[in-house]
């Protein structure tokens, strides 16, 4: 590829369209044809290129909706290293890119597998006790930085879990009823009798 300018001198000096005359242009028929064929085989090299370049660009780079990018991410950087050496380096920065977002979707899916295995280590919500609290605190916050495809990637019900989980243990941690009294909150649940209302102004 870096020789095309150089290549397209000596066709245009010999082709069809060159200042030689028809005898010339015979005898130097098969050399044109040579030349002619390097040309079309540099601009296939050259296409390729292009297209690749088109395709990385392509790519959305926002961090929602990132991780469904993947495969067509690895798809791109395994064709760019298919490629020739000269072709590789003309895409070295769509191959620093490609890598780069590969390493953005792993920390993206490694956050969801991590929120994901917080939400399965906490009980049901009928099982849930006061010193599940930091856990059941910790998913919620990790939860709550997931964008929303990350959050669709969770496995079904785990938002529910949580919500549920957080819901029970809120009411439970409604504690400190030093004179024995029930309380009953404004949706008809009677919360154990250690369970007091904290009333701030």
């Amino acid at each position: 590829m870096a020789m095309k300018d150089s290549i397209q001198q000596q066709y245009n000096a010999i082709g069809p369209d060159s200042s030689l005359t028809a005898e010339q242009k015979a005898a130097l028929a098969d050399l044109a044809a040579y030349l002619k064929s390097q040309l079309d085989a540099i601009a296939a090299l050259q296409k390729t290129v292009d297209s690749l370049k088109v395709l990385t660009s392509a790519i959305p780079t926002g961090d929602d909706g990132l991780i469904v990018q993947k495969a067509g991410v690895q798809n791109l950087l395994t064709s760019i290293q298919g490629l020739t050496r000269e072709q590789r380096s003309l895409l070295a920065g769509e191959s620093s890119a490609l890598e780069s977002l590969l390493t953005r979707i792993g920390a993206l899916q490694g956050a969801v597998d991590s929120v994901q295995a917080m939400i399965d280590a906490l009980p049901v919500a009928g099982a849930v006790q006061k010193t599940d609290a930091q856990a059941v605190a910790a998913a919620n916050t990790a939860y709550q930085k997931l964008n929303a495809e990350q959050k669709s990637l969770l496995k079904p019900g785990s938002a529910a879990k949580l919500s549920e989980v957080t819901e029970a243990l809120l009411k439970l941690m409604l504690y400190n009823a030093p004179n024995d009294v029930t309380v009953t909150g404004m949706d008809g649940v009677a919360f154990a009798p250690d369970v007091y209302l904290v009333v701030t102004l």
